[in-house]
């Protein structure tokens, strides 16, 4: 199994522990080993990116961090209630919670989109036609944050100038 080099600092392992509990024991390192690479990281967040951030990308258990991602064991519904537990108890500590919910197709071509992109189009679909795009089917879900810059267009009943940042759920 391969091992970070570095030592982490006791903040961010402290940080990163609600998350990192939901991967097993032995994955643990590798999983903070990515978070770090992630942090630092610049241009696009690969795997491979993020090793040669870290100056692990000549490492011999380079597959390793790879197979984290693809073979072992974790769940992406624990580490979103994870995450929505934190955001809730930074933004919304008390009071109502909004959550706002969009549906986004984005045209794609490929044969490997194909199979799996034939999705129902309803805005532009009428009560005389259907129409079926070929797609990517993204649902995001936003919490709200009142005084939120990121999406000042966004109201909501509950809050003046609400925004969230939308994330793929």
């Amino acid at each position: 199994m391969a091992h970070l080099a570095i030592p982490l600092p006791p903040t961010f392992v402290a940080w990163l522990w609600p998350y990192l509990v939901t991967f097993a024991g032995r994955t643990r390192s590798t999983v903070a080993a990515l978070a770090v690479g992630a942090v630092l990281a610049v241009g696009p967040r690969t795997v491979a990116n993020l090793l040669r951030t870290l100056g692990l990308a000549d490492d011999p258990g380079f597959a390793t961090f790879h197979r984290v991602l693809n073979r072992n064991r974790w769940s992406g519904l624990k580490l979103a209630r994870t995450l929505l537990n934190a955001l809730v108890s930074a933004f919304v500590p008390d009071g109502p919670i909004v959550i706002g919910v969009d549906h986004t197709l984005e045209n794609r071509r490929g044969t490997h989109v194909r199979p799996a992109s034939h999705c129902f189009d309803s805005v532009r679909s009428s009560t005389e036609r259907t129409v079926t795009s070929r797609g990517l089917h993204w649902m995001n879900a936003m919490l709200p944050v009142e005084g939120s810059v990121c999406r000042p267009h966004l109201g909501t009943s509950g809050a003046e100038r609400a925004g969230a940042e939308p994330r793929l759920v």
